[in-house]
Order: structure tokens, then sequence, then C-alpha cells
């Protein structure tokens, strides 16, 4: 399954809505609570890249390093969620230095064995669609932590809910359900899928997914003032997303120019594809909303 101008739009919002949004929260404020964010929504993003750019580059050593990579993202993604959710909803301090510690651990740990060893990702076997990644013996610990944190985010939610103050209530709703709905998506796509037709080739719907935590965080900030944003952000969220929107148009566009007019180019190289996208980006900035 080529790499289609979608998938070019498609990621291209999910990767810089996220880093817009990461920005834009450091940027309002230096507290933990934003810092920690900003650097979950990083992660996100990282992974996203990583995905996509493991499908452009063409030996196979590239491919499975960038597969390491993205799964080693998704670790350190959930790592930061459960970190951030606790800060969100004043809960961070109540929790014990040994549970923190064994997060903490367990992801470095994990994470290790992802990069420099096959326990968790082997290999990667190429095929019509693209390829897939064969794992290891250890995937169970990928997954295991994966759920843990999941399960901790939303453990943590519910048994707090009560004391969280009136004016975060709404945030949490609109902020937890993105990416309640996300990781869903992604958990079904990436794993459940992969396990009955022993296969990744429906792996992209699950990372796109992803873009429900920067479209339920970004109504948020909007709607509920969520990171303490202040209202006169929201005319600049606006135009911001509209300028990524408009980015990745002008980025497909530039691609199935070159397709229909290059059509000998069936596959694009790393530094091609990077290239041409960035190149498609600074022109969409010359956009005025």
């Amino acid at each position: 399954m080529a790499i289609g101008l979608i998938d070019y739009i498609l990621v291209a919002l999910t990767f810089f809505a996220s880093l817009f949004i990461a920005l834009l929260v450091l940027a309002q404020n230096r507290k933990s609570t934003n810092i920690v964010f900003s650097i979950f929504s990083m992660t996100l993003a990282s992974w996203i890249a990583a995905a996509f750019f493991s499908e452009i580059v063409t030996s196979d050593f590239g491919k499975l390093c960038l597969s390491k990579i993205s799964y080693a993202l998704v670790i350190f993604t959930v790592f930061f969620l459960v970190v951030f959710t606790a800060l969100f909803i004043n809960v961070y301090e109540k929790i014990s230095n040994f549970v923190k510690l064994l997060f903490i651990v367990l992801a470095l740990f994990i994470s290790y064995t992802i990069l420099f060893t096959e326990g968790i990702v082997r290999e990667i076997s190429s095929n019509s669609y693209g390829f897939d990644i064969i794992l290891g013996n250890q995937y169970f610990l990928f997954i295991s932590y994966v759920m843990l944190a999941l399960t901790t985010m939303i453990y943590l939610i519910v048994s707090n809910y009560s004391k969280i103050p009136n004016y975060k209530i709404n945030q949490v709703k609109y902020l937890f359900f993105g990416i309640f709905i996300a990781f869903f998506c992604s958990f079904l796509f990436n794993v459940i899928m992969k396990e009955l037709m022993n296969s990744d080739a429906f792996y992209r719907y699950g990372n796109y997914s992803l873009i429900f935590v920067s479209a339920f965080t970004s109504y948020a900030i909007v709607k509920h003032r969520l990171m303490d944003i202040r209202l006169v952000v929201a005319r600049s969220i606006a135009y911001s997303v509209l300028v990524l929107i408009v980015a990745a148009i002008y980025a497909g566009s530039v691609l199935a120019l070159e397709r229909i007019f290059f059509p000998g180019t069936s596959q694009l190289g790393l530094a091609q594809g990077a290239l041409r996208t960035v190149l498609a980006v600074l022109i969409a900035f010359t956009f005025q909303p």
C-alpha cells in the first residue's frame, strides 16, 4: 500500500498540530503541568513522524531503526501522559516515590529493550504494501506497560473526579475524551488488527487517529481555557490551525502535481520527500487568513 496524497495530508496535520499545541502551551506558562503536556505532545508528534518516515526510507536497516524508534516513543508518550494526568488533577504529590520511580525505570528498561535488542521489535518483513514488523518474544513487556499507563490514567481521573475543581471539569472531559479515542483506535488497529490479520496493513489508521488529541485539545483551549490559555489566544489558534490545513493541502498538491508530470518517480527517498514537504509548508505560510 503505497503512500498517497491523503497520507501526506493526515501526517502533516497530525504532526504540525501536535507540535503547535506543544509550543503554544509551553509559551503560555512554564509551570510543571504545561511543560509535561508539551513534552507529551512533542513525543506524540515524533511517534507519528518516525512511523511515517519508516515507510519512506528505502533500506531495510533504516525501516527497522525508525520502527524501533516509533515503538520507543510510544512508551515515552504514555509515560508523560500519566505524569501529566497526575499533575493536571493535582494528585502528583500524593503518589508515592516508589510508584514514580517504578514507572520511570520500566519506561527506560523497555525503551532500551526496544532500541538495542531484538526482544520486542525483532526485524521487518517486506511485502506488497510495504513491510510488517516481526515482534520478539518480549513484546508482552511493551503491551503491558502501555496498558498499565492507560489504566493508571483512567484510575486517577475516575478516583479523583469528585475532587476536580468545577472550572476544570469540562477541560478534563474534552481533553481526555480526545486522548481516549486516539489511543483506543491506535490499540484497535495497531494491536488487535495486527493479531487478527497477522499484518501491519492497517497500522496507519491507528496512527492517524492521534489527530483527535490535537482536535479535542484545541477545542478545550478555545472553549474552556485549557492550561489557563487566555481567550485572546483562541483567534491565533484558529488561524494557526487554518494555516496547518492549508500547508497540508499545499504539500499534497505539490506531490500530486509531481506524480502527474513526473510519473516515473513512484517512490520518494527520505531526503527528497522531506524537502518537498518542507518547501510546501513554507509556501503555505505566505497565505494570509
